[in-house]
């Protein structure tokens, strides 16, 4: 969907369903109840501002603690979520879970303090595209969106029950 486009995780899946690194670069488990990530580098939100691990502990203490967000439930199991030092994100579950590195594939990574309402108003995501615009009034999926090269695309859903999309190309000047 246009949201996996904009915002990333810190952990996707391959096509064999395996986890592998997105914002984050490794991970590890040194007890049965905790996870650490590790950032990448240079990562920056699509206004400039670095991602830091307190946008990545927020992002997910935020899911952890809003009902509304549809999301959560990924991460039910976790019990906290702290940070260590500039590039490190601690997870500590409630139990041993061995999932939870996959299921964070549902937890896109926002900016520390956003709320649905802010990021309803301007995206701000890590991912290789970013918000050029939207119609107001309009499903947020009906978008047009911009990759760095310069070249943008205007997105419409295709599909509701699959959240597909399709892009077509549009050169601007």
């Amino acid at each position: 969907e246009v949201l996996s486009a904009v915002y990333e995780p810190l952990v996707t899946l391959d096509r064999s369903m395996r986890p592998v690194p997105t914002l984050a670069v490794s991970w590890e488990t040194p007890d049965p109840l905790t996870w650490v990530f590790r950032l990448r580098p240079g990562v920056r939100f699509h206004d400039g501002s670095p991602l830091t691990a307190e946008d990545a502990a927020a992002s997910l203490r935020r899911l952890i603690t809003e009902a509304r967000l549809e999301m959560r439930s990924y991460l039910s199991g976790v019990a906290e979520v702290s940070t260590r030092g500039e590039d490190a994100v601690v997870v500590r579950t409630l139990r041993p879970n061995a999932q939870l590195a996959s299921r964070l594939h549902f937890a896109l990574v926002v900016p520390k303090g956003s709320t649905s309402d802010s990021l309803v108003r301007r995206a701000n995501g890590t991912g290789p595209f970013a918000v050029a615009g939207w119609r107001p009034g309009q499903p947020f999926p009906d978008a047009t969106l911009a990759i760095a090269s310069g070249a943008t695309f205007a997105c419409v859903v295709v599909g509701q029950a699959t959240n597909a999309f399709a892009c077509r190309s549009e050169r601007r000047p």
